[in-house]
């Protein structure tokens, strides 16, 4: 009513219309995470699968994202809540039973246990200091940050991103300043191309060239 011109009356009524439509989506998708959430808190990869920890994990992560970019309708949706209090108990237990699995084998090799699932764990759930890290966990996550000071350089450049994001969400500033100062030295600077890197790709998610370079933009910001 009070633009100034057809114009841009029609630019305003297109524009409420998008907002209109994100709300409804963004319910149904809230209510369609709410009825795929198993009891357990957990996620399947499709519906009637098994729970899967990377999955659930994905899906803290997205809140996490969310939350981070103060996305209100997010913030105060109880609903989400909901999903966020029982995916986060589902993907500690998982840590902890994984630890204490990896702790038992008597083929374990290394004493660098940092897989993929470990290292994004500990991105994920860096986004949600307000659930506490406490017990057994709180044991099994320092063990895991001791690992990660000592063989983060062992790790590709998309593992080193997610750890520098983790711990420096987790108020450690010393890690996370040398691992994007050993990146800075690492990258390939050209003017038709940016900054970029190079190394071994491969088909998972944590070799893809798009994934790491989105994730480089998140670290460096």
């Amino acid at each position: 009513l009070n633009a100034q011109s057809e114009e841009e009356q029609k630019r305003n009524i297109a524009l409420l219309f998008d907002l209109n439509r994100m709300a409804e989506e963004q319910n149904a998708i809230i209510d369609q995470l709410l009825e795929r959430q198993s009891p357990n808190g957990g996620f399947a990869w499709f519906p009637g699968g098994r729970e899967s920890w990377y999955m659930t994990q994905y899906i803290v992560e997205g809140i996490g994202h969310l939350d981070k970019l103060d996305v209100q309708s997010v913030q105060n949706d109880d609903r989400l809540k909901r999903i966020l209090d029982n995916a986060i108990k589902f993907i500690d237990e998982e840590l902890v039973n994984d630890y204490n699995q990896r702790m038992r084998s008597a083929s374990k090799q290394s004493d660098d246990q940092l897989s993929n699932i470990v290292i994004h764990y500990l991105y994920a759930r860096s986004f949600f200091p307000q659930y506490p890290i406490e017990g057994r966990l709180e044991t099994v996550v320092n063990d895991y940050l001791k690992q990660a000071e000592k063989y983060w350089l062992n790790k590709s450049i998309y593992q080193q991103g997610l750890l520098a994001l983790g711990l420096d969400r987790m108020h450690n500033s010393k890690m996370p300043n040398k691992i994007v100062k050993s990146l800075k030295e690492r990258a390939i600077k050209k003017n038709e191309l940016g900054m970029f890197w190079k190394y071994d790709r491969g088909y998972f998610w944590h070799q893809m060239p798009i994934e790491t370079h989105a994730l480089m933009i998140e670290v460096f910001d």
